[in-house]
């Protein structure tokens, strides 16, 4: 088996955002992303169309194309050159608050594809005390093409390290800082609404964003009540995830700010001879003013 095979051969990069949903920019921004493994999940798929005829027997004998299916997900950790990138492609909207698109070309021995008018449906943000700060996104996109053409070499890649959750602190409304968190998680629901495939092209006709919903956890050792009290009197409350970069000064801070929050419940766990543990669940509310999640990446000198 030649390395062509070998899925360390795969490559991909994200361009900056369609002005118009599924043409690539004219001179594309390319971001080049790293590969997490098995994180490039992108595939064009078709569904069949089978008439209900009598052709060929008990046999089907009759049978079309009848969709050009474009889906499928992204898994990446968050390097300094491309975070922006990735977390603009979850939240970022127009005027009209519809949800920007983007083009993504991937690149191996096998082949070169472009896949136009790719959209997040749903974004999740992952932390955890193993170190790994991970942005998983499913994708819908309107077409794939060939991209041979362009896509003639290898990305290069940042030679620094991803960010680490040990370089993040998390703070409660009242700027408490917890340093106890030992993992989280926070989703995205774009709400996508997809069009019917349609014409010769059989391509998706439309792909309109829906509302967005905000919801996730997180995981602390139990020394502080905050949470429980808001929980308690049905208050809002918020929390503000930093994380620096270890070595980076240069797009070095991303800061994750959620101003508004619900808490449906509050579970607080832990047996005999255990460290007692409560999760943090919660709900986003949009708040007085600005986005119910904010994320921004910015420099720490």
């Amino acid at each position: 088996m030649g390395n062509e095979f070998q899925g360390y051969r795969l490559h991909y990069r994200v361009s900056d955002a369609e002005s118009a949903w599924g043409t690539q920019p004219g001179t594309p921004d390319w971001k080049d992303v790293p590969q997490r493994n098995n994180g490039f999940q992108i595939d064009e798929k078709a569904a069949i169309y089978w008439p209900d005829v009598n052709v060929g027997g008990f046999m089907r004998a009759v049978g079309i194309k009848n969709t050009n299916d474009i889906s499928g997900s992204i898994n990446s950790l968050l390097y300094p050159d491309s975070a922006e990138r990735l977390l603009n492609m979850v939240l970022d909207r127009d005027s009209d608050d519809s949800l920007k698109s983007y083009t993504i070309q991937k690149r191996d021995p096998l082949e070169q594809r472009a896949y136009y008018g790719c959209m997040v449906n749903q974004g999740t943000i992952s932390f955890d005390q193993g170190g790994e700060v991970g942005l998983a996104m499913d994708i819908i996109g309107k077409q794939g093409a060939d991209a041979s053409a362009e896509f003639t070499a290898d990305p290069t890649y940042t030679t620094q390290v991803p960010f680490k959750f040990q370089d993040g602190v998390m703070e409660l409304p009242d700027g408490t800082v917890v340093g106890t968190i030992e993992s989280g998680s926070i989703t995205i629901a774009n709400g996508l609404q997809p069009g019917p495939f349609y014409g010769s092209t059989q391509l998706l006709s439309y792909l309109v964003s829906g509302s967005q919903v905000v919801n996730g956890s997180a995981v602390i050792a139990f020394n502080v009540t905050t949470y429980l009290t808001a929980l308690r009197a049905g208050t809002t409350s918020s929390f503000e995830i930093v994380l620096t970069h270890p070595t980076e000064t240069t797009d070095g801070k991303i800061t994750i700010l959620i101003p508004k929050m619900l808490l449906p419940d509050v579970p607080v766990r832990g047996g005999l001879g255990e460290v007692r543990k409560q999760t943090i669940n919660f709900e986003v509310e949009q708040p007085t003013s600005g986005d119910q999640i904010q994320a921004t990446v910015e420099d720490v000198v």
